[in-house]
């Protein structure tokens, strides 16, 4: 039982033709080893992409509801009355005319006036 734990300690199982059969298997697993914890680093960070671009979707999510709610309500007409009163306007009380023109027999252009 000391020989092979003496053969690993000092490295005479390296230099054994049956582990020179297995280094590239061995070297195949190593490469496989290292792209897995690659790709477990990869995966990690775009989940906490994910969540950051989630957080950032509430915060202008409920910015976009609170610049609604406000507008909406500055363009109440109780509001808007208000706001002219301080400008010293009145607000009218009789409803707006349609203009109509009469329409031209001979129409002339902007030139001959």
């Amino acid at each position: 039982m000391a020989k092979p734990l003496l053969d690993v300690l000092n490295g005479k199982f390296l230099s054994r033709p049956k582990f020179l059969e297995q280094l590239p298997f061995m070297l195949y697993l190593c490469g496989l080893a290292i792209v897995y914890i690659a790709y477990g680093y990869f995966t990690e960070s775009t989940v906490k992409q994910i969540y950051r671009v989630d957080a950032e979707l509430k915060e202008l999510k409920a910015e976009y509801l609170t610049s609604q709610s406000e507008l909406q309500q500055i363009r109440q007409q109780s509001n808007i009355a208000s706001a002219i009163k301080e400008l010293g306007l009145t607000e009218s009380v009789t409803p707006p005319q349609k203009i109509v023109l009469p329409e031209e027999s001979s129409k002339t252009s902007p030139g001959d006036r």
